[in-house]
Order: C-alpha cells, then structure tokens, then sequence
C-alpha cells in the first residue's frame, strides 16, 4: 500500500504544481505592465518588452501589430473589468496613435471603468492627446460621465494650448465652452499663466454663466496689479449681472481690503443685488462690533435687514468642548444687537427673526438659541421658541425634544409641543405629554391636550 500512497502524492504535488505556476506568471506579467504604466505617468517613454528567445522577432511585431489594432470593447453593462484588464487597456491606450476613433475609444473605456484608480495615468495620456488631437479631445471631452475626469481633459487642452500660443489666443475658446465644468475648467488652465495685462479681459470674458473659483484668483491679480485703488476689484464686481456669481465676487472683493471711502457699505447695501454679496463682511462686523454694524445697515431696506439678521443670529452660537452654550459675540454686543433689532423690527419682529435663524440650523440650531435663552433666564422665550417651531419645522422639533435630557426645561417645551399640535393630532400630543418627568405637569398637559377641540376638517 505504501508504495501506491506515494505514487498518488507524487501526481498531486504534480497537478498542484501546474496549477501555482499559471497564476504566479499572470502576476508576474501585470506587475511588469503597472512598472510600465508608472514609469509613462511620471514623464518616461514606454519601452517595449524584451522579445522571447523562444519566438521570432517578426512574430513579435506581428502580435503586437494585432493587439494595437483590434478596437477596445468594455466590458458589458453591470460587469467589471477587473485591474488587469484595466490595466492592459490602459496600457494600449497609451500606445495607440492618436486620432478621433482611438480618443473615443478611450472615452468609452474610461467611462465603462468609473473613476478610476489610474487617475494618474489618464491624466498623462490627456496630456498626449491634448499636445496631438487638441480639438478632438476637446470635442470628446463632452462625453465623459465622470466630472472631475471631464475637467482633467478640458484642462489638459488648454493648459497645452496656452503653453503652445499663449493664453490670451484662447480666451475666445474658453467663454465658448458649455457652463459648468468645461468652461471652469477651461478658465481655469489660463489663470496661471495669464499675462498681467489679460486679466482684466479675461474677467470681462468669464463674467456670465455661474460663478467660478478662477475668478477669484484673477480678482487677487487685479487688486495686485492696482495697488494705489482698492477699488478695482469691487468694480468688476459690480459689472456682473448673474445674482449668485455677482454676491460671491462681492463678498471677495471686500474680503481683500478694508481702505474704502466713507459710506461705502451704505451706498452698496441699497442695491438689492449685493446684499448677497454684503452677508458675510456685515455679519462678521455685527458679530464683533455691533454698535458700527448697525451705523452701516440703517438705510438697508426691512426684508434685506432681516435676512441679514437671520444670518447674524444664526451664527451667534457655538458649542464649546465640555457641551456648554454661550454666544459667540461679547455680552455686550448681544444686548446692543438685540435692543436695536427690537428697535427696528418690534418684540415679535425679534422673536421671529430668532426662530428663523435657529430652525435653519436644524435640531442642533434650536438647542443652542434655546440653551441660550435659558442661560438669560428666558423661558418665556423658550415656549415662544417652540411653539414656533412646532409649527414651522414639527418633525424637526420632534427630534430636538426627543434628544433633551429630562429637565423642567424639557418638561415645558413638550408640553407646548403637545398643545400646540393637539387639535391635529390629540393621539400623539397626549404620547408626548406622557414624556413629561413632573407628574404634576404631565397631569396638567394631558388634561390641556384633551380639552382642546379637534380641527374642522
């Protein structure tokens, strides 16, 4: 028996020998094609491989002949490719001569691989399409789904482009690619290497369509290049019509410099069209230094006011690490912003703007106004807090209440809650009240909640 034991161990050691040497040459080969990929994407030329001593030279050519020629078909939709097929793609890829169909070809296999893990060495064969087929890729690039590789490409254009005839030659190009990420993109490219004396045209180009964060950047080479007018900036600003690209070049124009002449802020805030724009700068004056924010906005009209006071308010909280409230602005600045907010828009007026700026926050917007109210001693203000919000926002009241930690705070709050939504839905108000930790109370919300009459339908 022994000797037949040994027989069968010799033929499977056998077989499983065939069957590790298949996969451990596979690996050996995709190793050898990822060296070549990075070596391509870090600059390198791609080297073709030592030929076999077992074949031919000819046959080698002739197999690679067939290889660059077959045409790259992705995978069938819901499947994978897999690293190696991907890489092998995009190993030929690299290789192919450039063209129209072989650029679509890339395009299609890119898409069908998703954002890829080989963002590099797209990136370096963008690059050698955009040097040899300029307008080919720039055509293709449309139908990339993914839109940070359709950027990559859009990028790559221009960026050769600018290098080959210079920026400004393609501005023209640039304001005619389709809004979002091409033309962002395409803008983009130029802003590095844009002559100083191109900038302002080159704003003047971009200045439609959505905002853009390139233009940031050349509003920073304008206020450079006119360092005795601060003005510069603010007044390409104010050239924009589009609403949202308009509020973010003002707010930017103002964040690079405070030498303004007098009243500045009062003649821009009675534009409705930089209020969007003022939000940020005022807010952060208000915060700070309330009396000189509030000099600033008296001639603002009421709506654009209250927003920017919803805005200051909503801001004027902040959560320290051992879970404590308190108001991000000075004592003193709190009181004068609330006196004249009362001033301005009545005690109701004030409560509202308050509810507003809270509810916009959220669950964690309530617990802090709220948490600030109690630390001024002002449960009135609390009940008002909630019944407002009960009614503006009740599912996110619900979860505020849900998360306090039973207190007699807490006590009162649901039991406006429950009143509040009773005549709607006198089942859950009567859950809510049975929440209610006093006993005393939980009795007095429940018999409230039942004796009040149910909605007309």
């Amino acid at each position: 028996m022994k000797p037949r034991v040994l027989l069968l161990a010799a033929f499977a050691g056998l077989i499983c020998g065939l069957l590790v040497k298949s996969p451990i040459a596979s690996n050996a080969e995709l190793s050898h094609g990822e060296r070549s990929l990075r070596a391509f994407a870090n600059g390198g030329t791609l080297s073709r491989p030592q030929l076999s001593a077992t074949l031919a030279a000819a046959e080698w050519e002739s197999r690679l002949s067939r290889y660059l020629t077959n045409a790259l078909t992705p995978p069938p939709a819901g499947r994978v490719a897999g690293p190696r097929a991907e890489t092998a793609a995009l190993l030929r890829m690299a290789r192919l001569p450039v063209s129209s169909e072989t650029i679509q070809e890339g395009i299609a296999l890119i898409n069908a691989m998703g954002p890829s893990r080989y963002s590099q060495i797209i990136a370096s064969v963008f690059q050698r399409w955009a040097r040899e087929a300029p307008e080919a890729a720039l055509a293709a690039a449309g139908g990339l789904r993914d839109p940070a590789t359709k950027m990559t490409l859009v990028w790559k254009v221009f960026e050769a482009g600018a290098a080959a005839e210079g920026p400004a030659a393609l501005l023209e190009k640039a304001a005619a690619q389709p809004e979002g990420v091409a033309r962002t993109a395409a803008f983009a490219a130029l802003t590095d290497s844009l002559p100083p004396d191109q900038v302002e045209k080159m704003l003047r180009h971009s200045f439609t369509g959505k905002q853009d964060d390139f233009q940031i950047q050349l509003l920073q080479k304008l206020r450079q290049q006119n360092p005795g007018d601060p003005g510069v900036p603010l007044r390409f600003a104010l050239e924009t019509v589009h609403a949202a690209q308009r509020a973010k070049l003002v707010k930017a124009s103002l964040l690079m410099t405070r030498d303004w002449e007098p009243g500045i802020m009062q003649k821009l805030a009675r534009d409705p069209r930089n209020v969007e724009g003022l939000m940020y700068h005022m807010s952060a004056t208000l915060r700070y230094d309330a009396a000189e924010g509030l000099k600033m906005i008296a001639d603002w009209p009421d709506a654009n006011r209250q927003k920017l006071l919803h805005e200051v308010f909503g801001g004027a909280f902040e959560r320290l690490p051992e879970g404590v409230f308190r108001p991000a602005m000075s004592a003193e600045n709190v009181d004068i912003l609330i006196k004249e907010t009362e001033r301005l828009e009545g005690a109701e007026g004030f409560r509202q703007i308050l509810a507003e700026s809270a509810m916009a926050r959220g669950a964690r917007g309530l617990d802090e106004t709220a948490a600030w109210m109690l630390s001024r001693q002002d449960a009135a203000g609390l009940e008002d807090l909630t019944r407002r919000a009960a009614l503006a926002e009740p599912f996110t009241t619900a979860r505020w209440l849900a998360a306090m930690p039973h207190s007699a705070e807490r006590d009162r709050a649901v039991a406006v809650f429950a009143e509040t939504h009773a005549a709607v839905d006198p089942e859950s108000a009567a859950v809510w009240t049975e929440s209610i930790s006093d006993p005393d109370k939980r009795a007095a919300a429940l018999a409230s909640v039942r004796k009040r009459p149910e909605k007309p339908q």
